[in-house]
């Protein structure tokens, strides 16, 4: 597998694994649509709410994506290249011996 797809594939697992059980992704993934609802309901009450649904769903949508955008980007820029790092650091480069023949 080549190296920028298995990179790829790590920093997707670790954003996965971040926000999956965590009280972030509850609250990231509420926050906003309920802010907006409410901000609509108190603009122009319960019909509003209905009139509006699609435009508040599609800039949850954009919020959301923006979001685990960012996420993926840390955890693939710098989170997993910093573990490789500290992973190869821990492992130790062998050395050559002068006493070895070459």
């Amino acid at each position: 597998m080549p190296f920028p797809f298995e990179l790829a594939q790590r920093a997707w697992a670790s954003s996965i694994a971040s926000m999956s059980t965590s009280t972030l992704a509850v609250v990231g993934s509420l926050i906003y649509p309920l802010s907006d609802i409410w901000r609509e309901f108190r603009h122009s009450g319960r019909s509003g709410v209905r009139k509006h649904w699609k435009e508040t769903l599609r800039y949850s949508l954009v919020i959301g994506f923006c979001w685990w955008s960012v996420l993926f980007s840390y955890h693939l820029f710098y989170k997993v290249p910093h573990e490789i790092n500290m992973e190869a650091q821990s492992i130790g480069i062998p050395r050559h011996s002068d006493s070895e023949p070459a």
